[in-house]
């Protein structure tokens, strides 16, 4: 796609180059698989919202044979950056992502760097599964 930009790779170069910190703003929209994606950010910490556990496990597995090692890399590029990122399945908070990720004993062995908020988590995970 002309004119597209690689977001995690622009993160990289920019903590690479150590200009972290970072002020970040958003208001954008994503759609994938026909459904929107909302990153926004009235503070200096995005939120992505994503509409689904369908769409959230599509984006998890954009890694291809890695599958869900986008997670912890992008995970990593955020915190060299020093953002942190909410994530959000339809509202709900499953997980931060970044620099002040406070990771429990689960999610250090993905990354030190992704916090998953179980309650949240299973909640999305139970309103997939009900059809909600």
């Amino acid at each position: 796609m002309p004119g597209a930009v690689n977001a995690a790779a622009a993160l990289g170069t920019i903590s690479e180059a150590d200009l972290a910190p970072l002020d970040v703003e958003a208001d954008l929209t994503i759609a994938i698989e026909g459904e929107e994606i909302r990153v926004t950010s009235k503070t200096n910490r995005p939120l992505v919202d994503i509409p689904s556990m369908r769409v959230a496990l599509v984006l998890a597995r954009q890694g291809g044979s890695s599958g869900l090692r986008i997670v912890p890399e992008l995970a990593n590029v955020l915190a060299a950056a020093d953002i942190t990122a909410g994530i959000a399945v339809d509202g709900t908070g499953v997980a931060v992502l970044g620099a002040d990720a406070d990771p429990g004993p689960l999610a250090r062995r993905v990354s030190p760097h992704v916090e998953v908020r179980e309650n949240g988590a299973a909640r999305a995970l139970l309103d997939a599964v009900r059809g909600r």
